[in-house]
């Protein structure tokens, strides 16, 4: 098995999810694997511009572009399996897709982002790019029920399965435990964002909906990379509010530091725009925190809970009267903090554990999943 997927240090979900995938894949030697990293690292992450994120990204797919023939070569795999986060990427994974076929290798591509079906009503050129990537593959995997279910529909020549992202509960308890003290004796509630600070996070409304809540005392700490611009806008809009002391940054931490935050929250926030099946929110899961979450991806199948019990609150995004009544809700009712933390544990542990993960994916590398449509 060949894997082209972002792997080793950096931020981002998808890292997060490709890194314990292939370290729970080699604990129980499933597969033989090899992967080839294709994390972008020829620009900041903050660092949009198109001719940035084109001229880098043509150089980067050059380069995973040879290293794919020389392990086409040499390792001779089975299949490619090619991670794609979508946007300007989608050309280099079907070039790549396209590549691998063409060698006679079988392609499957997994799309890690939640944006299917808008995409599918804009039908602009990511639409056109994501279907012809489809239409190379022999298999393709997405996060979320309602993008498997019209991938199915728009593609039915194609293999389409539903894979949720998963997490190490046991790797979660050990952080849980050693941060237990700090969250038992703070004075204020503390409500935690774990991300890359960029204007689609809902990081704007989520400061905007705070500064409005007048009572009762809490802080918010942002966890991840953010622009000098955006810390300005958003320290900007928290001062209204005394005088902003409650917001907090700590720049981006190692996964374990982020879960560590995560796990000391009273309640985890992600407001964002678009999701895929954030790892974040699965962390917030397994810590039993209480989660605030928008409508998008896969979250509201995430924090729906066993046998229909509510695993945290969703708004609308870009919401901001909703996130922060949300928010305030929760700030105000500790026991209504615990419940919910206690139904997403429940969640977690039945339907996203990573080893069980990892054993669904070998049997699909196998080629022994026979259904091709999103239970």
């Amino acid at each position: 098995m060949l894997l082209v997927a972002p792997v080793g240090e950096g931020v981002g979900g998808i890292i997060a999810q490709t890194n314990a995938l292939v370290g729970e894949l080699g604990r129980q030697e499933l597969v033989d694997l090899k992967v080839i990293d294709s994390t972008q690292r020829y620009r900041d992450d903050h660092n949009l511009r198109f001719f940035s994120r084109a001229w880098g990204g043509t150089w980067q797919a050059l380069r995973i572009g040879v290293e794919l023939l020389a392990a086409l070569r040499t390792f001779k795999p089975e299949t490619v399996q090619i991670r794609s986060s979508a946007s300007l990427g989608l050309t280099r994974d079907m070039a790549l897709a396209a590549l691998a076929k063409l060698c006679g290798t079988k392609v499957y591509v997994s799309f890690h982002f939640g944006r299917i079906p808008q995409l599918a009503i804009q039908r602009n050129w990511e639409w056109h790019l994501l279907s012809w990537t489809i239409q190379i593959s022999r298999r393709v995997q997405v996060l979320d029920r309602h993008s498997a279910s019209l991938l199915a529909e728009k593609f039915p020549h194609c293999k389409i399965s539903q894979f949720a992202n998963g997490i190490d509960c046991g790797w979660i308890d050990e952080i849980s435990d050693r941060v237990r003290i700090e969250k038992a004796n703070r004075s204020i509630p503390r409500l935690v964002f774990v991300g890359m600070l960029h204007p689609a996070k809902g990081v704007v409304e989520l400061v905007e909906a705070c500064s409005r809540i007048l009572d009762p005392d809490f802080e918010l700490e942002m966890v991840g990379p953010v622009g000098p611009e955006m810390k300005e806008q958003l320290c900007g809009i928290a001062a209204g509010r005394e005088e902003g002391h409650w917001l907090k940054f700590t720049g981006p931490l190692s996964r374990k530091e982020a879960v560590a935050r995560i796990a000391a929250a009273d309640v985890f926030v992600i407001p964002s725009f678009t999701e895929g099946f954030p790892g974040t929110v699965l962390e917030a899961m397994a810590c039993s925190v209480a989660i605030v979450a928008t409508s998008v991806g896969a979250i509201p199948e995430m924090l729906l809970g066993n046998e229909g019990e509510v695993a945290g609150i969703i708004v609308t995004p870009r919401d901001t009267e909703s996130l922060k009544l949300a928010v305030e809700t929760l700030l105000m009712n500790p026991t209504k903090r615990s419940e919910l933390g206690a139904a997403a544990r429940r969640k977690c542990e039945a339907s996203y554990q990573l080893s069980d993960l990892a054993r669904r994916w070998a049997v699909l590398w196998s080629g022994h999943e026979s259904s091709s449509k999103p239970s």
